[in-house]
């Protein structure tokens, strides 16, 4: 049943995932997050036992870790049967040994748990080898404490940023000895990984580089991140990569997640890998079924936090019990998380399923069905109850562990748009939190590392903002020239200057309807560019500003209002409203960036990239517009239309220049005072030369060259004449050629990439 909350349903609903699109927040590559803005409420009472539970949970874990990395006495004496290990795809035997220094072998953990109809938690599953979920929790309490201010501010909430405070301070504890500022990153598998967002916030939380397999390079016993200039050295990865791809020399020779070698590093002990490699063993639901013995033997104890109660069918009685109950059984192998409910299959399939079990019992589990607590899910119309779960995470601290007050929340199915909608989850302190007590922060290294990855994407995220702004500035426009003279004759003055700019602008984009230039996907259009600029932003997200994803989001929105308004017709009315709208988001975006980047080797990458790329703009628009002589009532419409879209008009009004033609090349090409010149973009070009390491003698000729070019362009008296237009022309292809060569070199110089080695058989 659903509860109407008229007039606040609604906005509350709309606001919410307004802000996760303003956030960029997606997951499984570009499906957006999904957030039920009524968070999960847990008091202080039921929090303290639940908390010393989740404690007492991640010692025990660490303890069975220890002994498996170590004297394996669980092994040898039974209590553990070697089945549930050597069987299991985590156990990774070349990792078999390697510890990481400090008291815990466990580095952070995450718990999947339920609550039940009485108020009992159930552990459904516990994550070990990557604790994924983190940055997701920290984005939807920043989300649903705006949406949900005033509840936020009274209720006591306690904060989440403690937690990765000490996160960070223990990523400095785990280095290795003699590390006294350690440089740490984040190895994530890169921006098409489903959780690409989660480890980019993590990383980001933590203040520490977000890196990738491709980043990396073991030498001398050491890794290394790839830089621009010089490597710098590496002493503790916070791997979000599964264990087995990290390393293929060692392990998965397909794998392109990691870097041939860390193993060797950390054999060296010149190198911290949290989670261990290897820590997925723990993950084995099999172990569920001897937690509780576990648990008395190691700790002493019961085990506080229970889990699904789960039958181990390697064991010759609990196997038989789970084929017997088939029927009313949930079905896991421990091979993967992937789940059986038996309860919905058909006699011939639960048949199948016990035959599976038989030919490798050791290899599957049954588990008691779990029937969570429902908690008030907010939905467009109302809201419904809805089955709840958590996911909560622990983090080794000194001698002990820190647990985040708070977690990632989870809710089921409600329609198509709520399936696994998460939740914020709200610890309410027992006593108003007292003021922030400044804690010395941990010594990490500082990083300003721009691997080549990274700066090659800045610098295509310079350029592809640069080409999607000047095309909708040309489309802009020839619409509103279409406006004004599609209907006129073929001779009429304003009919021959916009065919003269339609031939100009399909000359470097699609042949297409105007509109289709802005909202279509292919390549050539506006959208295609955004899109793009779009994925090299979120493939450096640990290096861009955090209002830099709601101007993603208007410029966004903006282009699918033109695609809805004008999906259908071919003719452009009222485009050039939408083409302002759309312009003014992109040069918000373009402020947002330059104001809030440091001006590193990046930045400059990025300047670069937008310079290049508004220069060849001019070249091949004056080329496409002026190249041919043309009666003054067109040459005057086609001057005016080049400085509207270069955003020179009123700059040209102003200036001394000379009118017509001749004011128009000297204020696009040789103005070193205007921003939309090519002499202005070559200075900027320079300057960034100047502040990258390595640049090229090859790159100065050539900005020389473009420098030449523009001198002798230079104009002494109107263009009128085609005897004159001929070697101007001449020259804008000779400086449009070189930009080209110019954008090649820094790719050759900057952006090389390790060629991909074959494992397979070993080192090639």
């Amino acid at each position: 049943m659903t509860t109407t909350l008229p007039g606040q349903t609604g906005g509350l609903y709309a606001a919410t995932q307004d802000l996760l699109r303003e956030h960029g927040v997606t997951h499984r590559g570009d499906v957006p997050w999904a957030l039920d803005p009524l968070p999960l409420v847990i008091e202080a009472a039921d929090w303290a036992p639940l908390e010393a539970a989740l404690v007492q949970r991640t010692t025990l874990l660490d303890a069975i870790l220890q002994d498996l990395s170590g004297e394996q006495h669980l092994l040898t004496s039974g209590l553990l049967p070697a089945e549930i290990v050597a069987s299991s795809p985590a156990f990774l035997r070349p990792a078999a040994g390697l510890r990481i220094p400090g008291p815990h072998q466990l580095f952070s953990s995450a718990t999947d748990l339920v609550r039940n109809a009485d108020g009992a938690w159930t552990v459904l599953s516990d994550r070990t080898g990557v604790p994924t979920g983190m940055g997701f929790a920290m984005e939807d309490r920043r989300v649903v404490a705006q949406v949900m201010a005033g509840d936020y501010r009274t209720r006591g909430v306690r904060r989440l940023g403690p937690f990765f405070r000490t996160m960070r301070r223990s990523l400095a504890e785990v280095a290795p000895p003699g590390a006294t500022a350690p440089r740490v990153a984040v190895l994530t598998p890169g921006v098409d990984s489903p959780n690409a967002f989660d480890h980019a916030y993590l990383a980001t939380m933590l203040g520490v580089p977000l890196v990738e397999g491709e980043d990396l390079v073991v030498e001398d016993g050491r890794l290394w991140t790839r830089t621009l200039e010089v490597r710098e050295p590496l002493d503790v990865l916070l791997r979000c990569v599964d264990g087995a791809w990290v390393d293929p020399l060692e392990l998965r020779s397909d794998s392109r997640l990691g870097a041939p070698g860390i193993l060797h590093a950390i054999r060296q002990g010149t190198l911290t890998v949290v989670n261990p490699i290897g820590a997925g063993i723990l993950e084995s639901p099999a172990l569920f079924t001897f937690l509780p013995r576990l648990a008395r033997h190691l700790l002493g104890e019961e085990l506080a936090l229970p889990s699904v109660a789960t039958y181990w069918c390697g064991d010759r009685s609990m196997g038989a019990h789970v084929v017997a109950n088939i029927h009313r059984l949930v079905v896991r192998s421990i091979h993967s998380r992937a789940t059986i409910d038996a309860r919905h299959l058909s006699l011939g399939q639960r048949a199948d399923l016990c035959a599976r079990i038989a030919s490798q019992p050791w290899a599957w589990v049954g588990q008691e069905p779990v029937e969570p607590s429902e908690s008030a899910s907010l939905t467009p119309t109302g809201v419904a109850t809805q089955p709840t779960g958590f996911r909560m995470f622990t983090v080794s601290s000194g001698g002990s562990w820190t647990v985040m007050a708070g977690a990632l929340g989870r809710v089921g199915e409600v329609g198509a748009a709520f399936k696994d909608a998460a939740k914020d989850v709200w610890v309410i302190a027992l006593e108003p939190a007292a003021p922030p007590v400044e804690e010395p922060d941990a010594r990490l290294a500082p990083s300003s590392v721009i691997s080549p990855r990274a700066a090659e994407d800045l610098y295509l995220l310079g350029r592809h903002l640069e080409r999607a702004e000047s095309l909708a500035r040309l489309v802009r426009v020839v619409a509103d020239r279409w406006d004004d003279y599609h209907g006129r004759g073929a001779d009429d003055a304003g009919r021959v200057a916009l065919d003269v700019l339609l031939e100009s602008l399909y000359a470097r984009s699609v042949e297409t309807p105007l509109p289709r230039l802005i909202h279509g996907e292919e390549k050539g259009t506006v959208a295609h560019a955004v899109g793009i600029a779009h994925g090299n932003a979120r493939a450096v997200a640990d290096l861009m500003p955090v209002d830099a994803w709601p101007a993603f989001a208007l410029v966004e929105r903006v282009v699918a209002q033109v695609r809805a308004q004008h999906e259908g017709p071919a003719e452009p009315q009222g485009l050039g409203a939408s083409l302002g709208r759309l312009i003014s988001g992109l040069l918000a975006l373009d402020g947002l960036i330059d104001d809030a980047m440091v001006r590193d080797a990046g930045w400059y990458l990025l300047d670069a990239g937008r310079r290049i790329e508004r220069a060849r703009w001019v070249a091949t628009t004056l080329l496409g517009h002026h190249e041919r002589r043309q009666i003054p009532e067109v040459e005057r419409l086609l001057v005016e239309s080049t400085l509207l879209a270069h955003e020179s008009a009123m700059v040209h009004r102003r200036s001394s220049l000379a009118g017509g033609i001749t004011g128009l090349w000297d204020l696009l090409l040789t103005d070193p005072a205007n921003p939309r010149s090519v002499a202005f973009q070559v200075d900027h070009l320079r300057r960034a030369l100047d502040a990258l390491p390595g640049t090229r003698p090859a790159m100065r000729v050539l900005l020389d060259d473009v420098a030449d070019l523009l001198t002798e362009a230079a104009l002494r008296g109107d263009v009128v004449e085609d005897e004159v237009r001929r070697p101007l022309a001449e020259r804008l292809r000779s400086i449009e050629w070189r930009l080209r060569a110019l954008s090649d070199e820094i790719t050759h110089t900057w952006f090389s990439r390790p060629e991909p080695a074959d494992w397979s058989e070993g080192r090639p």
